[in-house]
């Protein structure tokens, strides 16, 4: 984020720092905001618990229980279920009550009484960050919030000791539950209904994010399941998988069937595993359009025997290295930059001057900083400190400016505490620009605008990597091989 931060404390050893709100206000401005390390911001009621533990920073949302399940039950049920009637909607109440409430040993015997993703109930606070889903931003619904009030109080006991129940649900079980204590394993013959999409499914995945976690052991061959839990349900398969072995070209490895699951992103650990397959691509083919990309042109008859061999022999990773390493793809870089930034061709001089600069060692995204930096765009903008500024929200993150960091900004500058490189530097490295610069290369290298889910996940790869290492990852992966069938 390009808005100013203010430091309120240093948390050391196990110290725990509480920061509340400073107004009554329970609208998206008067709550306490999260910023995410995808750009967007969640609101939340309540106050922030700053803590360490086990070496980590983490931060805790105490919340009292209702207005916490005012941003549960909406985000674990359509609030449209109401619509014909509140049953179902009170007893997702009573269940995410009961939940919280019976607290989890994973975390209360750490920092927090739960955690706000589906590994314990998915928790959205109030207000985030408009989408295409909630273009609003508005997480409460007036008919979770009925279902609520009118349940006040109501939980679910386990025994005769009045203790509360741990009340797991999900929205499909695949036909047999996990037995989690105090609910014994049963069959859901239920589940298998036409309304349920999730009963019976199936799904292509990627496997290269996975080949990339195990490169030492060369591409993966098999994935064999090795282990269930014997609950067979109705479909009689031996149950959910818990444990996997994977089978490379030089080695093997293994893990649980819910890391896999976790790792591939499947719905549920109930699963089974079809053959591993490749896109049926030539090497000439990936060669040709890893030329076309990086150097911007076909490869010459010697460059293809050079490609296809060294794909032969498993160095695809030095090929795509080399090629985006390459003078080449360093001069479309910085055409880009001319064209962005300085609403110009490149100069002979100039684009000698920088692709020199980035063989030496100068890293792209300090290119990136300099132009938006540079004297001539700063005149260009209008010559001021605001116009400036303004434009910087608008060409690197693609919206309208806010007053604070707007101000902010203005400030640094007026007490010559900052440069225009500085404040080009700071919009450059934000959330915000490592999105738009994922997007783009996807967009040159894949052919096509990343999905919400991809671009949080290789944005995110961004705040370690470079621009030009991301380039590699991304000609490395399966979808660029599906994409060379042309």
């Amino acid at each position: 984020q390009p808005a100013p931060w203010t430091r309120v404390h240093e948390i050391i050893d196990e110290a725990t720092v509480a920061i509340g709100a400073t107004t009554a206000a329970t609208g998206a401005d008067g709550l306490l905001r999260y910023c995410r390390s995808d750009g967007r911001e969640t609101s939340y009621p309540g106050t922030f618990e700053a803590v360490l533990w086990d070496g980590q920073p983490r931060t805790v949302n105490v919340v009292a229980v209702d207005d916490y399940l005012r941003g549960v039950v909406p985000k674990e049920v359509p609030a449209w279920w109401g619509d014909d009637g509140q049953a179902a909607l009170e007893a997702q109440a009573v269940a995410a009550r009961s939940y919280v409430l019976a607290s989890d040993d994973r975390y209360t015997n750490t920092f927090a009484d739960s955690c706000d993703t589906t590994l314990c109930q998915v928790y959205g606070g109030w207000f985030e960050t408009p989408t295409a889903a909630n273009p609003d931003g508005v997480v409460t619904d007036p008919r979770t919030d009925a279902a609520i009030a009118t349940t006040a109080g109501v939980v679910r006991i386990r025994n005769d000791n009045g203790d509360v129940a741990r009340t797991f649900f999900s929205s499909s079980t695949g036909s047999h539950t996990n037995p989690i204590d105090p609910f014994p394993a049963v069959i859901d013959l239920g589940d298998s209904v036409s309304a349920n999409p999730n009963h019976n499914r199936t799904v292509t995945v990627d496997l290269s994010p996975l080949e990339r976690s195990y490169s030492s052991l060369g591409q993966l061959i098999e994935i064999e399941v090795t282990g269930r839990n014997g609950l067979n349900g109705v479909w009689n398969n031996g149950g959910r998988v818990t444990t996997v072995t994977l089978h490379f070209a030089d080695g093997t490895a293994s893990m649980t069937g819910a890391q896999l699951r976790s790792r591939l992103g499947l719905r549920s650990d109930w699963f089974t595993v079809g053959p591993v397959t490749r896109a049926g691509v030539a090497a000439a083919d990936i060669v040709t359009l890893a030329y076309e990309v990086f150097i911007g042109a076909p490869p010459t008859t010697q460059q293809l025997i050079d490609g296809t061999t060294m794909l032969a022999s498993g160095q695809r990773r030095q090929l795509m290295e080399t090629l985006v390493g390459s003078d080449e793809w360093a001069g479309v870089l910085i055409d880009d930059l001319y064209n962005d930034v300085l609403d110009r061709p490149a100069d002979p001089v100039g684009r000698d001057y920088w692709r020199g600069a980035m063989a030496d060692g100068l890293a792209f995204e300090a290119v990136g900083t300099l132009f938006y930096g540079a004297e001539e765009y700063f005149i260009a903008r209008g010559g001021t400190n605001e116009a400036f500024i303004e434009s910087l929200y608008v060409r690197i993150l693609d919206r309208p400016l806010d007053q604070v960091g707007f101000d902010y900004w203005l400030g640094e500058l007026a007490a010559d505490r900052a440069t225009i490189v500085d404040v080009a530097a700071g919009f450059y490295n934000s959330v915000e620009s490592r999105r738009q610069r994922t997007t783009n290369l996807f967009e040159r290298i894949l052919g096509r605008t990343p999905e919400e889910a991809s671009l949080g996940y290789w944005s995110g790869l961004l705040a370690t990597a470079t621009d030009l290492e991301l380039a590699v990852e991304l000609a490395m992966s399966d979808e660029f091989t599906t994409r060379a069938t042309g």
